[in-house]
């Protein structure tokens, strides 16, 4: 019979979210049948990014056959990684864990200038604790669990790249050299600076005169870059990959001068750039998609989004602007805590006040991220026999309470 009945790390944070420069603090649980004696009750704390993909490359043997290699590139990049021991050893030099539940605190401040959690298939920026059972003569026991670091990405501080935008397009069509009509497009988007919860807000003023549009489309579009060396003295290179993360459409016939709202909403995805992280680049595009009947090209324009933590408040040389009535759940937080990253003013904030700001003051939600979620968090390389290591994962992410009328500044 096993005698560790469970053994598991216990943030004293029920989501397990921190800021860069925080401390972490918690329990390291151990129920045991019997007491037992080990070397030592460690404790380690490590943030890194990782990435890793293979690939197929075809070579040609001294015969003139074609074969294919799989090469395996990675890269790896460590923020923090520390280990201190959390029991006292007696004085034979040995540590005793008596039979029954135990429970071990722990406290350990991460730095400041850490990236944002993140989790892809190819790679992944991950923060995890993890205790040692160190045991003489024997293998050791460990368990893990990862935590998430929501890195501020303050919108305020970008306000160059969060900008409006106003495009023109103007196409005629042919078809066998004969004219079809002509197609005159006006985009307008308030601001390219967004955070989850808010909703991309695009306006298509659409003037053509034979009904030539089918189908007009939106997409908020996630493109990563990741950066690693290969083996075999291969130099570095770099795997990109593109997903769809949010979108909208409106089918056709449209009248001949149309005005078309889009509404995108934000998901709970990581912020722009993951700073401080130089082998992950995150970037996202906002798609506009016209489709266009016959065998005309379709119209597709591209345009840089970006994504926040902390939201874009109003200009303060722009004129106020009114809110609407109030009620008493327009600053409820999902929790009874306050705010624990301070991204809100937490619950106390007062639903009296008139000014469209306090849309900005309410606190956020966690969520987890849309379409991040890992099977476990072993490590390449890692033992089959981590407790909590095959436990699955996904980093939470802000998510502000905005109405679709005040989704920007």
């Amino acid at each position: 019979m096993p005698s560790i009945q469970t053994f598991y790390v216990e943030f004293d944070r029920p989501n397990a979210i921190y800021a860069p420069g925080e401390i972490i603090s918690g329990n390291i649980v151990v129920n045991l049948v019997k007491q037992k004696t080990i070397r030592a009750l460690n404790l380690s704390a490590k943030g890194e990014a990782y990435v890793r993909w293979s690939e197929q490359v075809p070579e040609r043997d001294s015969n003139g056959r074609i074969h294919f290699r799989t090469i395996y590139y990675a890269g790896r990049e460590t923020y923090f990684h520390v280990t201190y021991p959390v029991l006292a050893k007696s004085k034979d030099g040995m540590a005793y864990i008596p039979a029954g539940l135990n429970r071990y605190p722990f406290h350990i401040q991460i730095p400041l200038n850490i990236p944002c959690s993140f989790e892809h298939k190819y790679g992944y920026i991950r923060y995890t604790i993890k205790a040692i059972i160190d045991r003489p003569w024997r293998f050791d026991h460990e368990c893990k669990a990862a935590f998430t670091v929501i890195t501020i990405y303050d919108l305020n501080a970008h306000r160059e790249r969060c900008i409006s935008l106003h495009d023109e397009v103007c196409k005629n069509f042919y078809t066998l050299c004969c004219f079809d009509g002509t197609m005159n497009v006006e985009i307008t988007i308030p601001t390219t600076g967004f955070v989850p919860g808010q909703y991309i807000e695009v306006t298509l003023g659409l003037r053509n005169n034979n009904n030539i549009v089918q189908r007009v489309c939106a997409k908020l579009e996630q493109f990563l870059q990741f950066h690693a060396k290969g083996d075999f003295h291969i130099s570095s290179t770099t795997k990109r990959d593109k997903s769809i993360v949010a979108g909208m459409q409106k089918m056709g016939p449209f009248d001949q001068n149309a005005v078309i709202n889009l509404q995108i909403y934000v998901p709970p995805i990581p912020p722009s750039d993951l700073e401080f992280c130089s082998i992950i680049q995150l970037r996202y595009f906002l798609y506009i998609i016209l489709e266009v009947s016959g065998l005309h090209l379709n119209i597709s324009k591209e345009y840089p989004i970006v994504i926040g933590t902390l939201p874009l408040r109003p200009d303060p040389s722009a004129p106020m602007i009114s809110s609407p009535p109030l009620t008493s759940t327009d600053f409820q937080s999902t929790s009874n805590e306050p705010d624990p990253l301070g991204f809100g003013a937490g619950p106390s904030a007062s639903p009296k006040t008139s000014s469209a700001n306090n849309y900005f003051d309410a606190p956020p939600s966690y969520e987890e991220c849309c379409g991040s979620r890992v099977n476990n968090i072993k490590e390449h390389g890692e033992s089959e026999y981590v407790y909590g290591a095959n436990q699955p994962f996904a980093p939470r992410y802000p998510v502000f309470n905005f109405s679709s009328s005040y989704s920007h500044s």
